[in-house]
């Protein structure tokens, strides 16, 4: 009987450091990926239309300056709707920021996941694994009777 615990100890010991050593290797990956910095989307709509910017810098305060740089970066990244005007045309009064966010490229989306699948790793998998076992240990008794 005694035999039986030691056994067991020494099997689930192994599991849970298993489920450690793998929750270390791959926050290890997700710490060797290099960090890039983000990117930040605005949607700016003037004259009716809609266009989409993505720059590096975050945008906290509309000041008129901030106006003007985001107009100006517009009719350089869509110059067909703008061919009449030329540099240095005021902001149209309509202009307007709607709405933003934050981008990540592919190298930041995998860094992100691999972090998390090593906090899963660590803190979800072992009791996952103890209520798969449970359940299949409570399908064979029913079974039995």
């Amino acid at each position: 009987m005694a035999f039986d615990a030691r056994k067991i100890l020494a099997r689930e010991g192994m599991i849970i450091l298993g489920c450690a050593v793998w929750a270390v290797v791959l926050f290890f990956i997700s710490q060797s990926i290099p960090k890039e910095a983000p990117q930040y989307r605005y949607r700016c709509v003037t004259g009716g239309h809609a266009y989409k910017l993505t720059i590096s810098n975050r945008i906290v305060t509309y000041t008129p300056e901030v106006r003007n740089a985001l107009f100006d970066t517009i009719k350089k990244n869509y110059p067909d709707d703008f061919r009449k005007n030329v540099s240095g045309f005021p902001v149209p009064e309509d202009f307007k920021v709607e709405s933003y966010g934050q981008v990540y490229s592919y190298k930041g989306n995998v860094k992100n996941v691999t972090l998390i699948l090593s906090f899963v790793a660590l803190f979800l998998l072992y009791p996952l694994y103890l209520g798969t076992r449970f359940i299949v240990w409570a399908m064979r008794t029913l079974r039995r009777r």
